[in-house]
This record gives structure tokens, sequence and C-alpha cells, in this order.
């Protein structure tokens, strides 16, 4: 496993992981966004049938390059990694030794765990019921401590106080 100076911003969806991580780039820091969000909307907009299997796969393959691409010794943010799409793909069916067997490449410096903001409406990439969309989040948060990570976590508050929270705690 190689260690890094990476930290991941994570949790359930509809939880200001992009506004926190935007913040924070706002501020100087280096930062590296979902790419799931992408991926569909280009999906969409090109009018390729959706097979959930393929794109969990292809959102794991981008995840999994971002991270080969960063250099481990910069500090970097991580709007969700590689862990994150565990429930993902148990949800369609897909072996969880398939994100397992990458989830443990990398050491993460640490994890932030961003609790659930109030949600917002559906759309083509958040489709989530706000339980359903809970339930994701304590089986990310299950997964990072199955890895060993001491998450800390974030409570509902401005993306500032979220911002502050974070740095004290780096």
């Amino acid at each position: 496993m190689f260690p890094t100076n990476w930290y991941v911003i994570t949790g359930p969806p509809c939880s200001g992981k992009t506004t926190t991580t935007k913040q924070l780039e706002q501020d100087g820091f280096t930062v590296r966004y979902e790419i799931t969000r992408t991926i569909i909307e280009d999906l969409i907009r090109s009018g390729q049938f959706r097979d959930e299997c393929d794109l969990q796969r292809k959102v794991l393959a981008a995840k999994v390059g971002i991270e080969q691409q960063t250099p481990r010794d910069q500090l970097t943010f991580f709007d969700t990694t590689v862990a994150c799409n565990l429930p993902y793909y148990e949800d369609v069916g897909l072996p969880a030794r398939e994100v397992q067997q990458m989830d443990d490449v990398y050491r993460y410096k640490s994890v932030f765990f961003l609790e659930q903001l109030p949600q917002d409406a559906q759309d083509a990439t958040k489709r989530e019921t706000p339980e359903e969309a809970f339930q994701k989040g304590q089986r990310i948060l299950a997964e990072y401590r199955r890895l060993g990570y001491d998450v800390t976590m974030v409570p509902v508050m401005t993306v500032e106080e979220r911002v502050e929270l974070i740095i004290r705690n780096l």
C-alpha cells in the first residue's frame, strides 16, 4: 500500500462534497473532483444506453486513473475515491472484490465524512431518495472503517465552517 498526502471528502449523495471541495480549491488547495456526474452526463448527451454495470466499471476505472495520475506527495483533496464505489457496485450485483482490490492500493492521509444535507431535487445523476442516500452513506462510511481509517465526521454547517473544520484536522 502506497502512503499519500491525499485527503478524502466523502459522504452520502447530497452531502455537499463537491461544494466543499470547490471551496477548498478556491482557498488554494489542489482537488480532484468526483467523475461520476461527468460520465453519466456524457452518456446521456451521447444517447448511449446506460447499463448500470458498465457505468460502475467506467467510474471505477476513471477514479483509478485519476489516483494514478496524482503525485502521492502532493497535498490533494479528493471528492470521493475508489472506496466510495463499493455500495454502487454491490447495488448492481457486481463483485465487491473488484472495488476492494483497487481501494487497497493507496493509503489516504485522512478521511472526512460529510453528514447528509437536506436533499434537493433528484435529477438524472442523483436518483436516491433521502433514506437511500443515507443508507448509501452508511455503507461508504463502513468501507472506510473496514480499511482502518479513523474517519473525521463533518456535521451539517456552512461550507466555510466545514472547510475550517477540515483544515484544522489536517
